[in-house]
């Protein structure tokens, strides 16, 4: 498991799409300023795409019994608010560092950072799972599970998100 890291690359990678956001709402700034941030939110997404894919096929095979199960998807709605943010007012890019910093905190302590919209681009699904010991996690994978029987293998990416094994 690569908690902190992960946790951190989710959490920035959840707020990449503000970058771009930001990006289009800054138009009196240079645009320099404005193509680092599209560069950077695509460079977030390809190192959440490389975490994901890393932990999937190299991540500690671990069993795991699931007993209930009911998607999250619908949860990556919350952060729309968060990337509209940049067209609802004029904001300096000193104020935006601001916001996006106390944002990214919230998150990162809040452990909403699995819900990230630029994984379901890659075809990921979220899941709310419960094991039979009672624990709940989310699970990401890009099957579209049925049953719960479907998945029988997971990686800890960090304490209480968990990726599909099987999907390697």
């Amino acid at each position: 498991m690569i908690s902190k890291f992960a946790k951190i690359i989710f959490v920035l990678t959840s707020l990449a799409p503000v970058l771009i956001s930001l990006s289009l709402s800054l138009t009196d700034s240079s645009t320099e300023i404005r193509i680092s941030l599209i560069l950077l939110a695509l460079i977030l997404f390809l190192l959440a795409k490389v975490t994901l894919e890393e932990i999937a096929k190299n991540g500690e095979i671990e069993p795991i019994k699931i007993i209930s199960l009911k998607t999250a998807d619908h949860e990556v709605l919350a952060y729309l608010v968060t990337y509209l943010v940049p067209f609802l007012a004029s904001i300096s890019v000193q104020n935006a560092i601001i916001i996006y910093t106390i944002i990214f905190i919230s998150i990162y302590n809040s452990n909403a950072y699995h819900f990230n919209p630029l994984i379901g681009l890659l075809k990921y699904h979220f899941y709310q799972i419960e094991t039979e010991s009672n624990v709940s996690y989310i699970l990401i994978t890009k099957k579209e599970i049925r049953n719960v029987q479907m998945i029988k293998h997971i990686s800890h990416i960090t304490d209480y998100l968990v990726i599909d094994k099987d999907i390697v």
